[in-house]
């Protein structure tokens, strides 16, 4: 049987016309390929780096580096610089038989320090206690990680339990001017009948509790008012040289913490300081 159709002509007449030649049309528009689009990297999560090793006592961690980048100074000029020969295998800034040594560092603090720069859940909220916190401000103040810093400095103001010697301690040791402020406050405020302890003397320094104990006497002989503003006033002025030295470290961080006293006038002419981590292997 034949596959041929009949198509009748204007004449009236018949046409034989093959299947092809039935639906092939004229014209046919061919559709252009599209172009392949450009393969980009994400600004975001495209994360460059590889994993490094540390150790620190005789404990081994390999983490990835690009936190220590782009958070830190002091690792991101660390792992630029060439490296000596032997450093090769897991990558060109430590293997496992050739770690970064981190003196000056313990074990739990290391950890605690890790636990904020790579969280292990998915909790939105980072939930680390007093102590693990305290390890995380230590280590960005030695390593200069500065957002971490300010988030540990963030989050240790809204916890509770910190005496008067703690702020004063910790603050001059983490050069957190408004903790030490604070604490010379609450010890100037306390009630004549307590005093400050020797064991407490013992820990701030016989010449800042002097110069406490001459700020209570004023205040109890009415020469300061009883605002706490004037006794703030009174004690920028006694410990003004020890202030602004921690203001000047402090500003080295990029960020100097107001006092809950609102004084403004403390951050003038503040010099900028920075300190390096030596690293040994």
């Amino acid at each position: 049987m034949s596959d041929n159709t009949e198509s009748e002509k204007a004449d009236g007449s018949l046409e034989i016309i093959s299947p092809t030649e039935a639906v092939t049309p004229l014209f046919m528009s061919v559709s252009p390929e599209p172009e392949p689009k450009v393969v980009v990297d994400d600004p975001d999560y495209y994360i460059q780096g590889e994993f490094v090793v540390f150790q620190v006592e005789n404990h081994r961690f390999r983490v990835p580096s690009y936190r220590f980048v782009s958070e830190s100074e002091v690792f991101a000029s660390m792992f630029m610089c060439p490296q000596p020969p032997g450093r090769d295998g897991e990558g060109s800034t430590s293997s496992i038989g050739n770690p970064i040594f981190l003196p000056y560092t313990t074990i739990p603090d290391f950890k605690n320090f890790l636990k904020a720069l790579y969280p292990q859940s998915f909790d939105v909220l980072l939930s680390l206690s007093k102590e693990e916190w305290f390890s995380v401000l230590t280590l960005s103040n030695q390593w200069y990680f500065l957002r971490l810093r300010a988030v540990a400095i963030s989050e240790l103001n809204t916890m509770t339990g910190f005496s008067s010697i703690e702020k004063i301690t910790l603050g001059r040791n983490l050069k957190v001017a408004s903790w030490v402020v604070q604490g010379f406050l609450e010890l100037t405020l306390r009630a004549f009948e307590v005093g400050i302890s020797d064991d407490e003397a013992k820990k701030i320094s016989l010449m800042t509790t002097i110069n406490l104990l001459r700020i209570r006497e004023a205040r109890a002989a009415g020469k300061v008012g009883s605002a706490t503003s004037a006794i703030v006033a009174m004690i920028e002025t006694k410990f003004k040289e020890e202030l602004e030295f921690i203001r000047a470290e402090e500003q080295g961080y990029g960020q100097v913490f107001e006092d809950v006293t609102g004084n403004e006038e403390r951050n003038e002419n503040i010099k900028k300081k920075k300190k390096r981590l030596t690293l040994g292997s």
